[in-house]
């Protein structure tokens, strides 16, 4: 809700343009995201934190003090030589990124109730255009429309020995599905003759029909799976 009463809603991108999320009940996450606030706020609000505003020199570098990962309510986000500290959030379709960098005095943050590029592809983006690195502005393309024939070779369970979950391929409304075991599903736009992707968790997925083999790839990793 916001804070006038008004209700606000996310969304993700399906097969078929922007649908809604669903809705998490509130008490399952309980304390987490009960605060709305836009980017402006959130920059005001790391600004106060780093600048003594809101907590003493202290008490801040105790917060920075990561073990594990993770500091009190701050963790660390590299950016080639420089260091940010900050948190991100996400519950249904919202997606939110907060992040200050101490040596620079630059405070970034971006909030979101619906992508369909990754969070952290657009912070990337961000940076590198602000601290003056090599970018190149992403070309957002219409995905390829296949009939109901062109998209049944790549229908079918797809697992392997390396790769901790099957991964099932269905057809809905001439879009294809996919969804590995105990996850949710997502739609899959293809971009190239045997290529889907879905932007929102950085997935790609590969198929050679003919060997019954699709090649995921994600995260830096790549994984061949085999139709069973």
């Amino acid at each position: 809700m916001k804070g006038d009463g008004t209700d606000v809603f996310s969304y993700y991108h399906g097969g078929d343009g922007w649908e809604l999320a669903t809705l998490t009940n509130p008490e399952v996450p309980r304390g987490a995201g009960a605060i709305n606030a836009t980017p402006t706020e959130l920059n005001v609000f790391l600004n106060g934190l780093f600048t003594g505003k809101l907590v003493s020199e202290q008490s801040l570098e105790k917060m920075m003090d990561i073990e594990e990962g993770y500091g009190i309510g701050l963790f660390q986000v590299p950016f080639y030589d420089k260091k940010a500290y900050g948190h991100t959030g996400g519950i249904d379709g919202f997606q939110s990124n907060a992040f200050y960098f101490p040596n620079e005095n630059v405070a970034v943050s971006y909030t979101a109730n619906g992508i369909v590029m990754p969070r952290n592809d657009v912070m990337i983006g961000v940076l590198s255009i602000y601290f003056g690195r090599d970018y190149d502005l992403p070309a957002f393309k219409p995905g390829l429309k296949l009939t109901e024939e062109e998209l049944e070779p790549y229908l079918g369970i797809y697992s392997s020995p390396t790769f901790p979950m099957k991964v099932t391929i269905s057809n809905e409304g001439n879009t294809l599905i996919g969804q590995a075991t105990g996850q949710t599903s997502f739609p899959l736009d293809c971009f190239e003759k045997d290529k889907f992707k879905f932007d929102q968790a950085g997935l790609v997925l590969e198929f050679d029909p003919q060997n019954e083999v699709m090649v995921l790839k994600q995260g830096g990793g790549s994984f061949t799976l085999t139709k069973e």
